[in-house]
């Protein structure tokens, strides 16, 4: 079973679900698939039809009937958010807890509920004799002592720790408990493979991609410098000035979360959009078409410009030059482990505080765009193999152990 990536109209997720499942049939072939499902009728559309989809979520308990009654009648409080069923690992032999952000912390250095779920399912996953394992994320750093000890308790009931860039390895590996369960592998994405998607383009235009968050946006800056709202006025103003200075290049926007909420990608590209005096060379890319389809179309790109990691695992697996803004480890390991260096990555910190550079940068990637893409298409089959690495150890790991 994999449980922990969520919504699925989050297109990294759905990448991680998409991956996963290529590689288990890769490496395992005769094992069944399962995935804990936020949404099965969207999911079903869009998955292989031999994945089964679970309930996972406790939405009717009587604590939550009550704290939404006072919320929708009495106007008190928040209702209360919907938690696992921390039970649900008991019923598998292997369970994957995948998602790239699950193991790590808060904005402010707490953990998330999903994570204390996470953690609870893996203790009863073990306790059953079934196998819990970290598939394919990143994990800390945390600066909260306490919790740090929390989750590396936990993290040594696993059977393996499949980690995807070495800033989190060298993290995990400070832990002696844990040195021995870390396996470093690529992100399951990399074996999701593109979905047709026609991409008309004009002669002699040259297409740059660019997707940002106001997730990226809130990790990264003060708000009391920079609001949101100006952020979003400034990115406009990068797009702008990057066009002025590119006659013949036209930019579509991604939005590569496309959910109704604080993590919709639209909040932060629609508003840019409304903003940029060039809209006759600025593009939406369209929301709701999922993972598959817009890999296609960022594999025609001539540069991605991206905060999203899952985004940019796209663009270098299609061999598109790809510009990571980062506001994690993630990120910079990400682009460090497809490039061998950060000179192709950009925080988000200092791309508002040195515009000039973050524009130059984009600059000087278009215009090295035939040699990046020839870089990246030599690394085709590390990605591919590194990927495939982490169903072969899972396979060996359930031998021996069952």
């Amino acid at each position: 079973m994999i449980i922990g990536t969520g919504d699925l109209r989050n297109y990294g997720c759905e990448a991680i679900v998409q991956g996963t499942y290529s590689i288990l049939k890769k490496t395992f072939p005769e094992c069944s698939v399962f995935l804990a499902s936020d949404n099965k009728d969207y999911d079903r559309s869009i998955l292989p039809d031999d994945i089964h989809l679970v309930s996972y979520k406790k939405r009717f308990t009587p604590y939550r009937i009550i704290m939404g009654l006072l919320r929708r009648f009495l106007k008190i409080g928040q209702g209360s958010e919907v938690r696992m069923k921390t039970s649900i690992g008991r019923k598998f032999d292997i369970v994957l807890s995948a998602g790239g952000d699950n193991y790590c912390e808060r904005p402010d250095h707490g953990i998330y509920n999903l994570l204390v779920d996470l953690m609870t399912i893996g203790r009863n996953t073990v306790k059953s004799g079934n196998m819990y394992n970290i598939w394919g994320g990143s994990i800390g750093p945390f600066h909260d002592p306490e919790i740090e000890r929390t989750v590396v308790k936990n993290l040594s009931l696993t059977s393996a720790i499949f980690v995807r860039e070495k800033k989190t390895r060298d993290y995990i590996q400070g832990f002696p408990e844990l040195k021995d369960k870390c396996a470093l592998v690529a992100d399951p994405a990399f074996q999701m493979t593109p979905a047709d998607y026609p991409f008309i383009k004009k002669e002699n235009v040259r297409y740059v991609g660019i997707n940002m968050s106001e997730l990226a946006v809130g990790h990264s800056l003060d708000s009391d410098r920079i609001s949101m709202a100006e952020s979003k006025v400034l990115f406009a103003q990068f797009i702008d000035r990057f066009l002025d200075r590119n006659d013949n290049v036209e930019v579509i926007l991604i939005p590569h979360v496309n959910m109704t909420g604080p993590q919709d990608d639209l909040n932060f590209l629609k508003p840019v959009l409304s903003e940029c005096t060039h809209q006759d060379r600025i593009h939406l890319f369209p929301a709701g078409l999922g993972a598959r389809k817009t890999k296609a179309m960022i594999s025609q790109l001539d540069l991605l410009v991206a905060a999203r990691m899952h985004c940019c695992v796209a663009g270098i697996s299609t061999a598109t030059p790809t510009l990571f803004i980062t506001y994690s480890n993630k990120g910079k390991g990400m682009s460090n482990y497809a490039y061998g260096h950060n000179r192709y990555d950009i925080t988000v910190y200092e791309m508002y505080d040195k515009p000039d550079s973050f524009i130059e940068n984009m600059e000087v990637m278009l215009s090295d765009s035939t040699d990046i893409r020839t870089y990246l298409s030599a690394q085709a089959d590390r990605f591919s193999s590194d990927s495939l690495r982490s169903g072969q150890i899972l396979m060996d790991l359930y031998s021996r152990l069952k």
